[in-house]
């Protein structure tokens, strides 16, 4: 009897224990969470504070974020606005409100491009008469004459449309574009009340 009873409260014990172990983790885990939840909480988020510019300084971000300059990339030069913005000529020429020059460049350019292309096609009918396909007496004087005429004719349309020699896209020479960026940067900072920082140029 003496026996059984010692049994029995060894396996009491034992089972007690077991119990106590196995409830040990989960609290670990639960005390693990709440301190790493506080943790959290308590630390700043480094995005949070917003920064306050004065009504100058936006200004200045304003004026950096609008500005023109001539950049060179290789052998070629661009029009940067802001940042890395890609801007053309006719955009220039429109930002600083020459809208006649813009025209009168566009008008050139359009004779210019018709006289070259006119050319093209009188050459290439010098070709086929020259060729058996179109044959008579003096055929072939007057083909090369055409050819002639015509390769001339292409050449004038593209020196009166300032496209000679500009593989660039360019309608503007980089002397101009420069002069035209400076005044426009100029207005820019009058506008934005920022003429006495001269660093910003």
């Amino acid at each position: 009897m003496r026996q059984l009873l010692a049994v029995g409260l060894s396996a009491l014990m034992l089972g007690q224990a077991s119990a106590v172990a196995a409830e040990t983790p989960a609290a670990d885990a639960s005390a693990s969470r709440w301190t790493l939840a506080q943790s959290t909480q308590s630390m700043p988020f480094p995005f949070t504070e917003v920064q306050n510019l004065s009504p100058e300084e936006t200004r200045i971000q304003k004026y950096k974020l609008q500005r023109l300059r001539i950049q060179q990339v290789r052998q070629e030069w661009q029009i940067i606005r802001g940042i890395n913005e890609k801007i053309d000529d006719q955009t220039l020429l429109k930002m600083i409100g020459e809208n006649a020059r813009l025209r009168e460049i566009t008008t050139t350019q359009l004779i210019g491009n018709s006289i070259s292309i006119g050319g093209l096609v009188l050459a290439g009918a010098g070709g086929i008469v020259m060729t058996d396909i179109v044959r008579f007496e003096g055929s072939v004087f007057v083909g090369l004459g055409m050819i002639v005429t015509g390769i001339a004719a292409v050449i004038a349309g593209e020196y009166f449309a300032t496209n000679m020699f500009d593989f660039s896209g360019h309608i503007l020479e980089r002397r101009e574009a420069e002069d035209l960026v400076k005044a426009y940067n100029a207005e820019l900072k009058r506008e934005l009340r920022l003429e006495h920082l001269k660093e910003l140029d």
